[in-house]
């Protein structure tokens, strides 16, 4: 059974009925489904999973499988959000609650557990 964020998000970004999708849709067999809409897709996984994904993980998420795949995968500290990277940066020994956010710089590459910081 597909989770039904899944399917919402893949009705949403592709106009089609929620009933039509199932685990074999993929790029090749939905024709709604074109560069634009793949997009759309990819905004709509991140804001129905809490998650970003990366550009390399962008042009490889062509099927309900890929999808299923990608989202089955634990990724700690992949999106921090405003507050949470207000709080690491107050937590780092380098930087200052006070230091406006625009000094600094967070990378948080789509393959490491951690985040890395660095004055911008």
């Amino acid at each position: 059974m597909l989770d039904k964020r899944l399917v919402d998000s893949l009705s949403r970004a592709f106009k089609i009925d929620a009933a039509a999708i199932t685990p074999e849709t993929s790029q090749s067999n939905t024709p709604t489904w074109d560069s634009f809409a793949h997009l759309r897709l990819v905004f709509e996984i991140e804001d129905a999973f809490d998650v970003r994904l990366s550009s390399e993980e962008i042009p490889q998420v062509t099927s309900v499988a890929r999808l299923r795949r990608f989202l089955s995968v634990t990724r700690p500290f992949r999106h921090f959000g405003l507050t949470g990277a207000l709080e690491m940066l107050a937590k780092h020994d380098s930087m200052t609650p006070a230091m406006p956010l625009a000094s600094a710089v967070c990378l948080i590459p789509a393959s490491l557990p951690t985040a890395t910081w660095s004055k911008a």
